[in-house]
């Protein structure tokens, strides 16, 4: 064998064994959280997942209980639009990954759970609301395509940062109309190099903003200016 196989089947081995032992260390839990629905009503969500040795992890199915007795179940591999059997984030036996929050404002509290963890700054979430008609919490694909949501519980809005490209970003803005997510406006910043070679110091900043007239959206506002690249 020459010396170039030998460290490839060395290397291949390594690989192997650390991913070995990755998946070894792996070990199950369970967290509860508390979501309390009403005054009256308390549920505890008992999130079932695994975590590596370096914090990784994430979780594969939900509890909903009322009591000792279980009343719903969530598996993440039904509501992933990926088919992913397990969320994919930083230290989920913390439980931070979860957040209890009032998203539809409606009065009642619902959660959500982090997907995954993106290299860029769009976090997205599996979003679940507290449905007092059904008696239950129902899965909002809805909201589970708005990253790095944000509820503004005064304006009743749901506020929406997402960066597109490096030198794309979309701030947006949502409301619930009869129990739907409605866009409602949305600025767009993009910056593109000056054309001008006495200017390189500079970027062409450019600001496209978008509101609902008449059930569509349209373009209200458009700015450009010249700002510095530092």
């Amino acid at each position: 064998m020459s010396l170039k196989n030998t460290v490839l089947v060395l290397f291949t081995a390594l690989a192997f064994t650390a991913a070995v032992q990755c998946v070894a260390s792996a070990e199950t839990f369970e967290i509860t959280k508390k979501v309390p629905v009403t005054a009256a009503k308390v549920l505890t969500l008992r999130l079932h997942g695994s975590q590596n040795a370096d914090k990784s992890g994430g979780y594969d199915r939900i509890g909903v209980y009322d009591g000792s007795r279980l009343v719903q179940i969530f598996k993440i591999a039904n509501v992933s639009p990926y088919g992913d059997k397990s969320t994919r984030t930083y230290d989920p036996r913390s439980g931070e990954t979860t957040v209890v929050e009032d998203m539809n404002f409606d009065g009642f509290k619902d959660f959500r759970v982090q997907a995954e963890m993106p290299a860029g700054p769009n976090i997205p979430y599996y979003c679940f609301l507290w449905d007092a008609k059904a008696n239950k919490f129902v899965h909002s694909k809805a909201l589970d395509f708005v990253t790095s949501p944000e509820f503004d519980q005064k304006a009743k809005l749901v506020r929406s940062f997402n960066r597109d490209s490096a030198a794309s970003y979309i701030d947006e803005a949502y409301k619930f109309e009869n129990g739907k997510l409605i866009l409602m406006e949305s600025k767009v910043t993009e910056f593109a190099e000056s054309p001008d070679p006495l200017q390189q110091d500079k970027l062409i900043k450019t600001e496209t903003v978008k509101k609902r007239v008449d059930g569509k959206m349209k373009v209200v506002s458009q700015t450009t200016k010249l700002v510095n690249r530092w």
